[in-house]
């Protein structure tokens, strides 16, 4: 990545000492349109939020370690400048630039025990398990508003240099997931006398008192070990209880990113001229852009009733994406 940078950068300078010894054909064009495509590749690293703190006296939450894959993306955008100095060399440029790619989040697990309420409203310790690694299929969609600084500079006759650098101001940026994942819902109740009867209370203790009622796929083993857990947990589950055994999950949910985040573009490309006021361009791009959530969904649970999934997206406090790849287009003068 830092080899690229720096050949952009020095391909900005190289054409800035260039545009001090030739000057343009009288009557350059000032005013700009262009239209291009990108093939991009997107590093990206994200920082969550613990999701233990959603749920209320959580007991040694385990947390899952992350990794993403993104694949090569494409985006396109519009941008419309004028040249303002005496030579039309320098100008400045805005417009709307679309990016889609695709990614994989993969989680290695999660183990959640903390204070919940059932349909009696009695209380008790709920704890969910990942039974095995589960994953995410993401769809990631920016939209942004690029704002540049242009450089332009004749190479020939028909050769030249355009070189964009400056801001890029996001406007909406939103990822779609497709969760993949497997769960396993249990329960502990503990019950202690109020003398007129029984009263439920949650009990914190990392072990639990041995009085507890265990409803645990642990606990049925060891205690009846006829290979009926299954069953048992179904039962009690129509009954109302939120105990399931092997949830598959499968669920879709989009996430939102914070907007009016500031990011950066470099953007330097050889132009072709067609005609006088038709050009075309191929060159490169690295672009830097940063994302967070928003409050709002910083406070879902990832999972609380058995079969129900929110993406783990939603717990990510910052996003920082590192874009780069080819960029080819048409541009128009007058």
């Amino acid at each position: 990545m830092k080899k690229i940078l720096g050949l952009f950068m020095l391909a900005g300078i190289a054409g800035t000492a260039y545009g001090q010894d030739k000057t343009p054909e009288a009557g350059a064009s000032r005013w700009y349109f262009g239209i291009s495509g990108k093939y991009l590749h997107v590093a990206e690293s994200i920082k969550f939020l613990g999701n233990g703190q959603n749920y209320l006296n959580t007991i040694e939450a385990e947390e899952p370690s992350t990794s993403l894959q993104n694949e090569a993306g494409w985006g396109c955008d519009l941008q419309i400048g004028y040249f303002f100095d005496k030579k039309a060399q320098w100008g400045i440029a805005t417009g709307l630039m679309y990016e889609r790619y695709k990614g994989v989040l993969s989680l290695d697990k999660l183990r959640l025990q903390y204070q919940s309420t059932d349909f009696q409203g009695d209380v008790f310790r709920q704890v969910v398990t990942a039974e095995r690694p589960f994953t995410e299929s993401l769809r990631t969609t920016i939209v942004s508003i690029p704002v540049v600084l242009k450089y332009r500079r004749s190479l020939s006759d028909r050769l030249g240099l355009m070189i964009d650098a400056g801001a890029v101001i996001n406007i909406r940026a939103h990822v779609r997931s497709i969760s993949d994942a497997r769960f396993r819902y249990e329960a502990i109740y503990k019950y202690v006398g109020d003398g007129a009867g029984y009263t439920s209370v949650y009990d914190a203790d990392i072990t639990p008192d041995p009085n507890d009622w265990l409803i645990t796929e642990a606990h049925y083993q060891a205690t009846s070990g006829d290979g009926q857990e299954a069953q048992y947990f179904e039962d009690l589950r129509q009954q109302g209880y939120n105990v399931a055994l092997g949830q598959d999950i499968r669920e879709k949910h989009t996430v939102f990113y914070r907007t009016g985040s500031v990011g950066a573009l470099l953007q330097p490309s050889l132009t072709y001229a067609v005609s006088k006021n038709v050009g075309l361009q191929l060159g490169g791009f690295l672009m830097y852009q940063r994302y967070g959530g928003t409050k709002d969904v910083l406070s879902k649970k990832i999972a609380d009733k058995a079969g129900s999934y929110n993406s783990y997206l939603n717990n990510a406090e910052s996003s920082r994406q590192m874009s780069y790849g080819v960029n080819a287009g048409l541009n128009l003068f007058w």
